[in-house]
């Protein structure tokens, strides 16, 4: 299984002043962002046996953001399934961003 997820759901780096998600200023997004991180490891401690995982696929340009994102939605979405295989090898949940680090999801 596969959660997206977003860098705007760690809170360390919304509340690090020099970070670069500091200049956010909504609540709604980043909440729901933390609340699939927090869905992604207790679905994995409750089912062992699936790898669950989250992906962040990269600052994308959508309407949320009004089109100022990096990269294309086409690009974000291509991220996705490669860094899910990642994941699957990596074991474990995991949460990958979206450069090429894979980090525990806490």
């Amino acid at each position: 299984m596969v959660n997206l997820s977003s860098g705007l759901s760690r809170t360390a780096d919304l509340a690090d002043s020099d970070g670069p998600v500091h200049f956010y200023p909504g609540v709604a997004y980043p909440a729901s962002k933390t609340a699939v991180n927090t869905v992604t490891v207790q679905y994995a401690k409750a089912f062992p046996g699936v790898k669950i995982n989250a992906v962040d696929p990269g600052y994308t340009a959508t309407d949320l953001n009004g089109g100022m994102g990096t990269q294309t939605v086409q690009h974000g979405a291509q991220v996705i399934v490669p860094r899910s295989v990642t994941l699957h090898a990596a074991g474990g949940t995991r949460w990958r961003t979206a450069s090429p680090q894979t980090r525990p999801l806490t």
